[in-house]
């Protein structure tokens, strides 16, 4: 996600052979408002996503033990820095008012690189992305055209009793307990595909 020269402390996943779709270089990040020339000013490209060495093993396990059961692993984001999650925020504010407090601003836990957004894929369904990897089909965990926002959060959909609502529920279930048996915590931010090192060090605000 970063160009790697100016982020001597962390890993590019890419280079570990996990499967990574960015979600601020992709759709997500049209939606927010973020052009190509944001995009260069704070230093991202392609589908590149850093995070510290710290989370490889933890990461390794999860997506093998999701292998196994029939799921594959995507990686949406991981190091995101103070400076652009403001400016997340501030295009948000002006562009998606209803996602703008989705982003950490309280202890900005992205900026340690310890922290993580993922999402499962169907491997029955495999299909060809940018680098020419075979990976799955991306899953849908949620759906934000029709329940908002909030649909982003963990068990929001645990009080619903439709099928599709039950369907997302289970899954979001099922990609919990794999990182929390690999060694990950739930996110301090609550959205479904968050997880954080147990030992994090949030960054300080400024």
């Amino acid at each position: 996600m970063y160009k790697i020269s100016e982020q001597k402390n962390f890993v590019a996943l890419q280079d570990y052979g996990f499967t990574c779709r960015n979600y601020y270089t992709g759709q997500g990040g049209k939606e927010i408002g973020l052009t190509n020339d944001i995009l260069n000013s704070l230093g991202i490209e392609n589908d590149s996503i850093l995070v510290s060495p710290k989370i490889i093993p933890k990461l390794a396990a999860a997506e093998k033990a999701l292998y196994e059961e029939g799921f594959g692993l995507v990686i949406k984001y991981g190091l995101i820095t103070i400076e652009t999650t403001k400016k997340i925020v501030e295009l948000l504010e002006k562009n998606n008012p209803s996602k703008v407090n989705l982003p950490n601003q309280d202890n900005f836990p992205h900026a340690t690189g310890m922290a993580i957004n993922v999402t499962l894929a169907d491997l029955t369904k495999d299909i060809h992305d940018k680098t020419l990897v075979v990976v799955g089909e991306e899953l849908a965990l949620n759906n934000g055209a029709r329940d908002g926002v909030n649909s982003y959060l963990r068990n929001f959909y645990k009080s619903l009793s439709d099928i599709e609502s039950l369907r997302y529920q289970t899954l979001q279930n099922i990609l919990k307990s794999f990182f929390i048996g690999a060694g990950f915590r739930t996110g301090s931010r609550m959205t479904y595909g968050n997880f954080e090192l147990p030992n994090i060090k949030f960054a300080p605000r400024c």
